[in-house]
């Protein structure tokens, strides 16, 4: 765990879709939003750096840019988490000199880089799936006993990779430390409860060694950790502790005990969890539906601040409101800006990051929900035209002034330690 102290405790973290964000000083906005590449890059968010210093951004939390297949389909991996390379960087989004460069501008404003790495799977067009198609060094991959192959949550595109085998272990460990020395300060676990404890402890390892050897502070690991509701075939691909109880509470109705105590089981394991739980809680109260439709505000505070009780302190939560695989809080809230600032402010007074989605600042909705036309909907392109009117949206303000506040409250917090 993190020091109280640590520059990522009170961080501001803009979220963002490499593809949805911005080419080089152009935007995106004016594509028709579908399941393909758009066009954005990493010297596209490197051109906006100015931006994301005015709003008060102090980390930049990455979606994955390694290698993804180029095989044309209806449902292209523009997200980034159909791998094929994890040593690379897709050139869709650039090259490994313009991530270095990102990195580099992105240090030179005071802002660090959290990146998303996706060591649980890979995809079927990765050269190791074509080998076991053929039979060839099979164990590079998860089997059930029946002879079939693992995926991630039943995916058949993505295969889930076994951690144990050499070849496969040491490339992701080289991912980690290659990305780390371009420039990389934190990662972001992907479906952190499919693998195995014993290989964070690897992956710790071998960031301290190469930490002490540049002389930078170690990254984080902050995972991702959602339990679902799943298949039981589905719950052999899970590597999380207690995985059979998580399992049985979830499927007699007890998602949000499973999803608490699913993130607790990680507090000995990384440095801090995205806090989807707090993220479930928040956005079912401001719906204003359900059991807390007649809950009086104090008392749902209360309930936030029981929470924290369950974590040590130091255990980083990082609380968010919506992200790219649910509905926009603004979509959510129905257009409404003032219950988005009121779902902020939840956030914002929490100890530990606040975690905002790209757009959000802008008042970016979308025009169906994702149970309807899927993932596409909370992946539109950023709107940069709201940015350029005369007068900056509501919600640019709000935040811009929310992560003043936090950063003053950080620095004020530092003082009174080092006095």
């Amino acid at each position: 765990m993190i020091s109280l102290y640590h520059p990522f405790y009170y961080g501001n973290i803009y979220h963002i879709l490499v593809d949805r964000f911005s080419g080089e000083n152009q935007s995106l906005e004016t594509k028709e939003n579908s399941n393909q590449f758009l066009g954005g890059t990493l010297k596209g968010i490197t051109s906006r750096m100015n931006y994301l210093k005015e709003l008060g951004c102090s980390t930049i939390f990455l979606s994955p840019i390694y290698k993804n297949h180029a095989i044309v389909t209806e449902y292209m991996p523009y997200h980034g988490y159909h791998i094929i390379d994890f040593n690379d960087v897709d050139p869709r989004f650039g090259t490994k000199n313009d991530f270095k460069q990102l990195c580099k501008v992105a240090h030179q404003n005071n802002i660090s880089i959290l990146l998303d790495i996706v060591p649980n799977h890979v995809s079927c067009y990765h050269p190791w799936v074509e080998e076991a198609m053929k039979g060839i060094r099979t164990e590079r991959f998860r089997w059930y006993p029946d002879g079939n192959p693992m995926h991630f949550l039943g995916y058949n595109e993505l295969w889930k990779v076994n951690h144990n085998d050499t070849e496969v272990k040491q490339s992701l460990l080289n991912a980690f430390v290659e990305f780390y020395e371009l420039g990389a300060d934190d990662f972001r676990i992907d479906h952190a409860i499919g693998i195995p404890n014993s290989f964070f402890k690897e992956v710790r390892k071998v960031l301290q060694e190469k930490a002490k050897e540049l002389k930078r502070r170690v990254p984080l690991l902050i995972g991702e950790v959602w339990f679902g509701g799943c298949e039981r075939r589905i719950l052999q691909t899970i590597e999380t502790p207690m995985k059979g109880l998580l399992w049985w509470l979830s499927k007699i109705g007890f998602d949000g005990i499973c999803q608490e105590l699913a993130q607790m089981m990680y507090i000995p394991i990384l440095d801090g969890v995205l806090d989807i739980r707090g993220c479930m809680l928040i956005r079912e109260y401001l719906s204003g539906k359900g059991r807390f439709k007649y809950v009086p505000e104090f008392l749902f505070k209360f309930l936030l601040w029981l929470r924290k009780w369950l974590y040590p302190r130091n255990f980083l939560g990082g609380l968010f409101v919506d992200n790219h695989d649910m509905d926009r809080i603004m979509f959510m809230m129905n257009g409404d800006i003032n219950k988005v600032k009121h779902a902020l402010n939840f956030i914002s007074s929490d100890d530990g990051p606040m975690y905002i989605y790209y757009g959000t600042e802008v008042g970016m909705s979308q025009v169906a929900s994702k149970e309807t036309i899927g993932d596409i909907a909370m992946r539109a392109p950023m709107m940069w035209s709201l940015i350029e009117l005369p007068k900056p949206p509501e919600l640019f303000d709000f935040i811009q002034t929310t992560w003043k506040e936090r950063k003053n409250r950080a620095k004020k917090f530092i003082k009174e330690k080092d006095e």
